[in-house]
């Protein structure tokens, strides 16, 4: 009898436990850009051209069996000729995108792009060597720029 009882709270407490609903998967998928993506840096790219036009993304997704979230969208670029590495990613709600890409003459660029209120601000932060660089920028005028 003992062993029936055993038996028969295993059977029942394997499914209770194997049907959690927390269970997530994460997976990458390349796509093309979206209308609102594609708006986006193609705006970004008329006021700062060395944020280059990409219509392919990579999205990352994080999924349970209810609901699927994209977690992050990376441009899909062939590497620039004087750049090392070169990538930007873009947010879920299309209104921001952070770049970071490295020159052949090892200058670091990175920063980020926002559109606020119709107008695009960018921070650049560059790094060569002992020499550090941060500028700001609103729809591509230079308005602040800070150097060690």
């Amino acid at each position: 009898m003992k062993k029936y009882t055993l038996l028969f709270f295993v059977l029942i407490t394997i499914p209770v436990f194997s049907q959690d609903s927390d269970l997530t998967m994460y997976f990458e998928n390349k796509e093309t850009v979206s209308f609102e993506q594609y708006d986006l840096i193609k705006d970004i790219n008329r006021f700062y051209p060395d944020i280059l036009v990409s219509k392919r993304i990579k999205n990352n997704y994080k999924t349970t069996f209810k609901e699927k979230e994209i977690l992050t969208s990376d441009f899909i670029y062939d590497l620039p000729k004087d750049c090392e590495y070169y990538f930007v990613s873009i947010d879920n709600n299309s209104h921001s995108l952070n770049y970071s890409y490295m020159l052949s003459d090892k200058t670091s660029i990175s920063g980020s792009v926002k559109k606020f209120n119709g107008k695009f601000i960018r921070t650049v932060y560059k790094s060569k060597n002992n020499i550090r660089i941060i500028q700001f920028y609103i729809d591509g005028k230079l308005i602040h720029e800070y150097s060690n």
